[in-house]
């Protein structure tokens, strides 16, 4: 089960690296949106999901591509990498002047326009970063990546809280988050020439043609993929407001936390999948069956403890002036149960040279999402918003485990797992109304008490497995 291990290993390293991470970008961002107030915050929330968006099209899914084929072969890394950031320049001067045009188009005022084009500029630092880092990635490596990560996100996220402490100013926030974006870029390119000491050929117009050919399925998938996940919050900018813009992306934003994790087990399987997938290894239907059951009851077990206490979280982490969050919070939460086992699922189909299925699956989900939002964000505001990326979520986590199902592994779903995520779940429920007299320090003592414990005792996870994580 060598495979296996690569995949913990990775996922343990990245994950304690993004978990840091996230940690100081979360007070951050949490001190950020009571600094700046609801408006404010609002409009750096929709430059932020604007810019991500934006940052797909940099990348036009050259990344993605080059890490399936540098795990496949990887003595030519060094040639789809040069040959990647060739195509990324362009991408990006054009990307600069999409947002001048769409800023223009929208008449948005001088502060967001200002607020997009130096989001934009972060934008492009990471995806000159994500070349250096497919390297890292095909050769399933991320040690040196971890820390790189931890230590540009930490000195960002320090630089961010001290800006808005002695400026309070939403310009100089997006500066301090070009700033990390700008460390993280040097740092990786540092580390590609100290591990692999190769100069990468800037220009190779048979890869180049190859890339092109190829990569732009795997863009139009994760574009479509954004679209019905960021596309609640455009809607609910052009039908409601940048304030309640605000109060919903305060608590989209407390998604990060457990998503942040099964974010870390894709980039530690898409390239694994794919090698394994090449060599036609029987470990493949080992793999991804035991990572589903752990990412749906990791899913499931956070949406329990999120939706009891969701009043209380919003109160503690934003204050009483975004209580109106705490009505999204539950919903919200409630499609993570969903997007963490099909992100294995949407991660195996793409690894298996099926991306164009995953393409279909996103035009769906973004088609879905916007009708829901289009007739649910004029009626109950971002309260429906909420409702719809939920529906959208569900639906979408469907349609990727009956693909992965039917075509590529077909014991993904191993009942007796369920189950016994089913019971922990409802161990946790149990114990959290148990506990609720004794207010939030209490539950979320209990849940992290007995979440290990009972897993083990379930053998959900086995102690090998925790082992290796730790």
């Amino acid at each position: 089960m060598q495979a296996k291990k690569i995949i913990f290993k990775n996922t343990a390293l990245l994950t304690s690296a993004r978990l840091l991470s996230r940690i100081a970008q979360f007070f951050m961002f949490i001190y950020a949106a009571r600094s700046l107030g609801a408006h404010h915050f609002g409009i750096f929330a929709f430059s932020q999901i604007f810019t991500n968006v934006l940052r797909l099209f940099m990348d036009f899914g050259v990344s993605r591509y080059s890490i399936q084929q540098m795990s496949r072969d990887r003595e030519r890394s060094h040639i789809y990498l040069g040959s990647g950031i060739f195509i990324k320049l362009f991408l990006v001067l054009f990307s600069y002047i999409f947002i001048y045009a769409f800023s223009s188009l929208l008449g948005k005022d001088n502060l967001t326009m200002q607020v997009l084009l130096i989001l934009g500029t972060g934008a492009a630092l990471d995806v000159f970063t994500a070349s250096f880092s497919s390297v890292f990635e095909a050769h399933e490596d991320m040690r040196l990546p971890a820390i790189s990560i931890l230590v540009s996100n930490v000195a960002m996220s320090a630089i961010g809280i001290l800006v808005i402490y002695y400026f309070n100013n939403l310009i100089f926030l997006c500066l301090a988050i070009i700033s990390g974006a700008f460390i993280r870029m040097v740092l990786f390119v540092f580390l590609y020439f100290y591990k692999y000491k190769k100069i990468f050929c800037i220009f190779n117009f048979y890869v180049i043609k190859n890339i092109l050919k190829n990569s732009y399925i795997f863009y139009l998938s994760s574009l479509f993929l954004s679209i019905y996940s960021y596309i609640d919050t455009v809607m609910i900018d052009f039908f409601v407001g940048p304030e309640s813009v605000g109060y919903y992306n305060a608590s989209y934003r407390l998604l990060d936390i457990p998503i942040f994790f099964i974010e870390s087990i894709i980039v530690a399987l898409f390239p694994a999948i794919s090698r394994l997938y090449s060599e036609k290894s029987p470990e493949l239907f080992n793999v991804v069956p035991r990572l589903f059951s752990i990412a749906f009851t990791i899913g499931v077990s956070m949406a329990c403890i999120v939706i009891f206490m969701s009043e209380d979280i919003i109160h503690i982490i934003y204050g009483d002036n975004y209580y109106s969050s705490s009505k999204v919070l539950p919903v919200l939460i409630a499609s993570v149960a969903f997007i963490m086992p099909a992100s294995i699922c949407n991660v195996t189909v793409q690894a298996t040279d099926r991306q164009h299925i995953s393409l279909f699956i996103g035009i769906g989900g973004a088609l879905l999402n916007i009708i829901l939002n289009f007739f649910m964000i004029q009626k109950y505001s971002f309260v429906g918003a909420a409702w719809s990326t939920l529906f959208t979520e569900m639906a979408v986590s469907l349609s990727y485990l009956f693909i992965t199902k039917k075509y590529i592994v077909k014991n993904i779903i191993q009942i007796k797992y369920l189950v016994k995520a089913v019971i922990l779940a409802l161990v946790v429920t149990l114990c959290l109304i148990a506990t609720k007299p004794l207010g939030f320090a209490a539950q979320l003592s209990v849940f992290a008490f007995i979440f290990i414990p009972f897993s083990l005792a379930l053998n959900i996870f086995t102690i090998k497995e925790l082992k290796d994580l730790l």
